[in-house]
């Protein structure tokens, strides 16, 4: 686990860049970063030659079969959103696949209302699970590898988080889809993505919404944030868009700052798919996932408890209404 650690040595904090409420520091290596041994999903579906579908014709809520006959490793982002099939779903953790290799990966439903096929096999959007939901399914699913040895999210506080940010938003979505958070804005996120560029030489970045630090992503290549970067830009965008007014940004100290606890943090070594190790970080003030393999951290992950525990009064939402309960999410 020491992956970790080294992983961390090597960043700096940059500058940030803000646009409207949303600040975002460049997280930089300030060694060696490595080249990418990998394909990214986005890239590998682009083969022909990967695809991610229903683990039956019956299908099953929290499980996809992800073929993959590259002959390259293939990378999956925790929060990446897979669209079609029976219903759309997000990635409960980062994974790596092995080339020629077939597998089942855990997955949630963003798509409360919709259990029919719209595809044989399923596409990808620029985006990742907004930001809050993504830490709270963070949370969920090392709760679950730690009790159960399964990365299984509730699905039921997923599709609650996704009704009330849908109200506060003011989007309405006859499948109750996330997709139409993203799709309502998207003319937004292209404010974001013009206003907040990617560095050479940059492996991640830490995301401020107002004064509050939400979270971080470092991988172990400039290449890969480069790819991922726009997804994640998006992610913590949409959840920046209910925070009208932009304020200051903290200080770069309080990124390094918890940067450092990260290194500080408990880590539990969890059963995960794919050819890689999972481990969970915990802390008073985090909770955290770094993706390992061959002894190499390529993905780290972070978010601060504050920023889903406790959002602030003029954005917290009535309690979600679940309109009625899903056959589906039996379907296991």
């Amino acid at each position: 686990m020491n992956a970790i650690n080294d992983l961390i040595a090597t960043v700096t904090v940059g500058t940030p860049t803000q646009h409207r409420s949303l600040s975002i520091f460049p997280l930089r290596s300030g060694g060696r970063y490595a080249t990418a041994a990998y394909l990214v999903l986005d890239d590998a579906l682009a083969t022909g030659r990967f695809r991610v579908t229903e683990v039956s014709d019956g299908g099953s809520v929290p499980r996809l079969r992800a073929i993959n006959d590259t002959d390259s490793q293939v990378f999956l982002l925790d929060g990446e959103e897979l669209v079609g099939a029976k219903q759309n779903r997000v990635l409960n953790l980062s994974i790596m696949l092995a080339p020629k290799s077939e597998i089942e990966i855990p997955v949630s439903c963003v798509e409360h209302g919709r259990w029919r096929t719209e595809s044989a096999s399923f596409r990808t959007e620029q985006r990742v699970q907004f930001a809050r939901g993504r830490a709270q399914k963070m949370e969920q699913v090392s709760g679950s590898l730690r009790l159960r040895g399964t990365a299984d999210a509730d699905q039921n506080a997923v599709w609650a988080e996704i009704s009330a940010k849908s109200a506060r938003m003011n989007v309405e979505s006859a499948t109750e889809a996330m997709a139409a958070l993203f799709e309502r804005h998207h003319d937004n996120f292209r404010e974001y993505l013009d206003a907040i560029p990617t560095f050479e030489g940059q492996v991640g970045a830490a995301y401020v919404i107002g004064e509050t630090l939400l979270g971080i992503d470092v991988f172990d290549s400039d290449v890969t944030f480069k790819k991922l970067a726009p997804k994640l830009l998006a992610s913590y965008a949409l959840d920046a868009m209910e925070l009208e007014h932009p304020v200051a940004s903290p200080d770069p100290s309080s990124v390094n700052a918890f940067i450092q606890s990260m290194r500080a943090a408990a880590r539990q070594p969890s059963t995960t798919v794919g050819m890689a190790e999972n481990i969970r970080l915990s802390a008073t003030d985090l909770v955290g996932a770094a993706l390992q393999v061959d002894g190499c951290c390529v993905h780290l992950a972070g978010f601060r408890r504050q920023a889903f525990e406790d959002q602030d009064p003029n954005q917290r939402a009535p309690k979600a209404r679940m309109t009625r309960s899903s056959a589906r999410a039996r379907r296991r």
